[in-house]
């Protein structure tokens, strides 16, 4: 994770942000992300999958 924020920062960004399963919200919320939104995405067959938009702040 260390590896994909220094290359953001290296670009200009200030802030990360990606869609988390409900499994791996936990992995993310250790590495510093906070939750800003619970969404479901389509599936296949229809079925929706919860996910959940994390941030951090790039500092």
């Amino acid at each position: 994770m260390s590896l994909c924020e220094d290359a953001a920062r290296a670009a200009g960004f200030r802030r990360a942000e990606m869609m988390a399963t409900l499994s791996g919200e936990p992995l993310y919320r250790a590495c510093g992300y906070t939750p800003i939104e619970q969404v479901a995405a389509p599936g296949p067959g229809g079925v929706a999958v919860p996910l959940v938009r994390m941030g951090k702040a790039l500092d």
